[in-house]
């Protein structure tokens, strides 16, 4: 079988990412609505801290090639715009953001929100991983 090739093989790759993010997105939430009393570990977040290393998001990395940088730029000020200085659930911005860019999987901007974070642009608390276990905010 030939592998498919230029736009067809972009297309492909869409289609395949995102329905690999909804089958997380199908299996994450369920599990995380049963486990609502369990907070995830610490050191499994940010803690605040903007993290210097990669996010190692292998889709992320797929998708900012894909998009190119002006579209993240774009997507990052919308992100950014979307932002107080009041602590807001990071999945709440991220449903935001889907709503503009209805292609691009949840995940996606669970990423940039932690991309974001890395760069010191936005204070994070929790897990941004784990969007409902987690709240961003401007750097004060």
């Amino acid at each position: 079988m030939k592998q498919p090739e230029g736009e067809d093989r972009r297309v492909m790759l869409r289609a395949v990412q995102k329905l690999a993010s909804q089958v997380d997105i199908d299996l994450r939430i369920p599990l995380e609505r049963a486990m609502q009393t369990l907070a995830p570990p610490e050191s499994a977040g940010t803690g605040g801290q903007a993290n210097s290393s990669g996010d190692g998001n292998a889709e992320h990395e797929t998708w900012v090639r894909s998009l190119g940088a002006e579209e993240v730029a774009r997507i990052d000020a919308q992100l950014l715009d979307a932002c107080s200085d009041q602590w807001r659930q990071a999945a709440r911005l991220a449903g935001t953001a889907v709503a503009s860019w209805p292609d691009l999987p949840i995940s996606f901007f669970a990423a940039r929100l932690q991309a974001l974070a890395r760069q010191g642009k936005l204070e994070a608390r929790g897990d941004l991983s784990l969007m409902l276990h987690s709240e961003v905010r401007r750097q004060p």
